[in-house]
């Protein structure tokens, strides 16, 4: 609230926009004491554009063609029936309201469906304003003096020319067929609460069959509750629509009452128009009556439209129907019928366009009530599921609750449900200023919000955490595993945590064997690299936050953008934004592949939340009646279900066949190996090693050999020496010995027999050249991946 706008301050009105609001506010009233001391007989009078059609109208003085008249007609007075009664048996039911059908008494909703131009030839009707004071049968000298002051501007001046040019403005439809959406809001009036007609005002949107032009109107118009009969029309300057409906009553039956509501109506609103731009008026209620006038102005641009339709009937009773719509306005739980719906027909006919449209099929729509009741249920099933993954969070987030099991988890994945239920959240806090609909979405805002601030943006900063350091692991590992395998590194990795360049080791390995001091003269070939600084949590935070949110901004603002496009841009828009926000598990899918994990997220949460999150596609895609009126999309549909399909077929297989069974070797990148091959090489670069026993060192093993005194040179190259004689190193977590296997030189290929194998499996060793117990050492990095000695950042297991 205190971070609204105040909005635009009021403008001040030119002495000739004051005269043309009073002179407007004077014609209205006109118009009204016509339409107060007309009758039946009389017809329309000197209502501005309620000309006679030119040829063939349907009566002397009628603005209505005969071809229209009938057909309107025929619409009032045909009801489906199931007993089979023909039209004239139904004719005096359906206009006077006599008889045991049953209609709505109020019509307030949505109506959608399709409408086809009739095949009718029309002649447009020539609407012109006419000049201030015509047709005023003895005017006041008050409003003489007002007429008198300047020339009106706007729609007066020269009878503004383009509305008798050819129109090209909204209303003039040209196509064949298109689709419609008759919105009606029904008024009761509190002067004459028994009536049997009330006051219904319409918005209609017009659209071709691709959706890419649209016609909007505003029509005001009776409903005659006994027969659920409608006729609506606009209004403007040049057409005076609303002060002729009881004339556009197509019997005589209704015309009194129907003129009794009208006057009061218009006379109230007048009233006000009249409260606001009089002397006592402030600047902001002479700018509200200004706008008003400018409405008007800006309608008389547009076809005008008189609309005549006809409500079905409901197919109950009528105390059934009175306990249906008493529950719809007062609902306290009462037992009731099913609530119809709305279904009606309609014809649309613009006399100044000459044009004749018609509903192809029955319109179909429901109450407002009914509307918000199903919202309401949709919503709280929608927060049913939010509740469910908040939990299937909460367990997964505790199932990797150390730095080595969430390292796995692809920070990508968990990202794509946050900006999803993000979009939840913003999208549910707009819906929440809707009166009927507030408390349930500020449920939804309240479960979204948490879900994705507390649980998943927490998640990211630590799965952002514990993979920080990933890339140095990720290097020292490579090149430990280039060294190992005899390739040519860049740089070989110290026991202290230091980096030193090949030729620095060879000279100073050169040095060792000629006796000379190893001192390090060469600095340009050693480099120290400084262990990574830990980064405060709040910057990781405030990182992630921050691209959250403009990730999440950029998205609603592209996707309401596109909402304006055309439908086959919308269509090819929405199918590649769900695409990628229903590939939840590819960023770890490939995740597995990079780190050669098979286990990543819980497989009651993959199912779950694939299952939570596919549910609203299936009921927007399958549910033609779905609340947010989405188009019947099977191919979307399918194409989302089979999509996750794939991304949990290809998990699975990750874990029964491994990571990447699928890929080829020259496709895989390597994956550091704690368990390697060591070889005396290993121990001549950097190993510190003790003997137990009577053991021997390799190079004592190797004169010892040299000299005849050894194992035979001959014997099978799958014998190494046995664990009381091999070389030893201290663990630095339990501070016990631990047994390495060392393999001669050129004798590599005996480290992969199966007790060889095993035999490894006792130790890691980690890029560093730290050796551990493998219990000992999987325990420590459970909880962090640094190395106990040196502190540098591993790669995990």
């Amino acid at each position: 609230m205190f971070f609204t706008p105040a909005g635009n301050p009021p403008r001040f009105l030119s002495h000739d926009e004051r005269g043309d609001l009073t002179r407007f506010v004077a014609r209205q009233r006109h118009q009204l004491s016509i339409l107060a001391n007309s009758s039946w007989d009389s017809g329309y009078g000197q209502l501005v554009g309620m000309k006679e059609y030119p040829e063939m109208p349907a009566q002397p003085g009628s603005i209505l063609p005969a071809q229209v008249y009938s057909q309107a007609r025929s619409l009032w007075t045909m009801e489906p029936s199931e007993d089979g009664q023909d039209i004239g048996s139904l004719q005096n039911q359906l206009l006077l309201g006599e008889g045991d059908i049953a209609y709505y008494k109020n019509i307030s909703g949505v109506l959608r469906g399709q409408w086809e131009k009739m095949d009718l030839s029309l002649i447009p009707i020539n609407m012109t304003v006419p000049e201030p004071g015509q047709g005023m049968k003895d005017p006041s000298n008050d409003t003489k003096k007002l007429y008198e002051m300047s020339p009106p501007k706007h729609i007066y001046r020269n009878e503004m020319e383009v509305l008798d040019a050819d129109p090209v403005n909204t209303g003039n439809v040209t196509d064949n067929i298109g689709n419609v959406q008759l919105q009606l809001t029904e008024y009761p009036n509190r002067k004459f609460p028994n009536s049997n007609v009330s006051v219904v005002e319409s918005t209609v949107e017009l659209l071709d069959q691709k959706e890419e032009v649209s016609h909007n109107l505003k029509l005001r118009g009776l409903h005659i509750k006994s027969t659920g009969n409608i006729v609506l029309t606009t209004t403007s300057f040049k057409f005076s629509g609303q002060y002729a409906l009881p004339h556009l009553l197509l019997s005589s039956g209704m015309f009194t009452e129907s003129k009794e509501i009208m006057v009061n109506r218009i006379n109230t609103s007048l009233t006000m128009l009249e409260e606001l731009t009089g002397p006592g008026g402030n600047l902001h209620d002479i700018d509200v009556g200004y706008e008003i006038y400018e409405d008007f102005v800006n309608a008389a641009e547009k076809c005008e439209y008189i609309i005549y339709g006809h409500v079905h009937s409901t197919g109950l009773s009528k105390d059934e129907l009175e306990e249906v719509e008493d529950e719809l306005k007062t609902p306290l739980g009462r037992p009731h019928k099913k609530v119809p719906y709305l279904r009606a027909d309609a014809i649309l006919y613009s006399p100044d366009c000459g044009i004749a449209l018609k509903s192809k099929d029955t319109l179909e729509g429901e109450r407002f009530e009914q509307y918000y009741k199903r919202v309401r249920q949709t919503v709280v099933m929608g927060i049913v599921l939010l509740l469910l993954q908040t939990v299937f969070m909460a367990i997964q987030m505790k199932d990797t609750n150390t730095p080595s099991t969430i390292s796995r988890v692809s920070f990508y994945s968990v990202g794509l449900m946050s900006v999803l239920d993000g979009a939840i959240c913003m999208t549910s806090l707009v819906s929440s200023f809707i009166e009927f609909v507030a408390l349930p979405f500020m449920a939804v805002v309240f479960i979204a919000f948490a879900l994705t601030s507390l649980f998943e943006m927490r998640y990211m900063v630590l799965i952002y955490r514990s993979q920080i350091y990933e890339s140095v692991a990720d290097a020292r590992a490579r090149e430990a595993t280039r060294a190992s395998n005899g390739q040519q590194a860049t740089f070989v990795a110290r026991p202290d945590g230091t980096i030193v360049a090949p030729e620095s080791n060879n000279n100073n390995n050169n040095n060792e064997e000629q006796g000379l001091p190893t001192t390090e003269t060469n600095t340009t070939t050693t480099t120290q690299t400084p262990s990574p600084v830990d980064i405060d949590e709040r910057q990781i935070m405030g990182m992630i936050y921050s691209r959250f949110y403009f990730t999440l901004l950029a998205f609603l603002i592209i996707s309401l953008t596109a909402a304006s496009w055309p439908p086959s841009l919308r269509k090819i828009y929405e199918y590649v934004a769900m695409f990628i926000l229903y590939s939840l598990w590819l960023p770890q899918i490939y995740r597995n592949i990079a780190r050669g994990s098979r286990r990543s997220f819980l497989w009651s949460f993959v199912i779950a939340t694939s299952v939570i999150r596919v549910l609203p596609v299936l009921y927007i895609c399958l549910n033609q009646h779905n609340v947010i009126q989405h188009r019947y999309d099977p191919v979307l549909a399918c194409l989302i279900l089979g999509w996750l399909w794939v991304q949990i077929s290809i998990l699975a297989a990750q874990t029964v066949f491994g990571p990447r069974f699928f890929l080829p070797k020259s496709y895989q990148t390597t994956i550091y190996d704690y368990h390697p091959v060591i070889t005396e090489d290993d121990l001549e670069s950097g190993f510190n090693y003790t003997s137990l026993g009577e053991s021997k060192s390799p190079e004592a093993a190797a004169e010892e050999a040299d000299s005849g005194q050894g194992p035979s040179s001959k014997a099978e190259d799958t014998l190494l020496p046995q664990e009381e004689h091999r070389p030893t190193v201290d663990c630095a977590i339990c501070m016990m010995p631990v047994e390495m296997l060392v393999v001669p030189k050129g004798r590599v290929h005996i480290a992969s027999t199966p007790a060889n194998i095993l035999a490894r499996r006792r130790y890691m060793v980690t890029p560093c050249r730290h050796v551990f117990h493998t219990e000992c050492m999987e325990t420590w990095m459970r909880t962090r991946l640094q190395c106990p000695v040196c502190r540098n950042p591993l790669p995990p297991i």
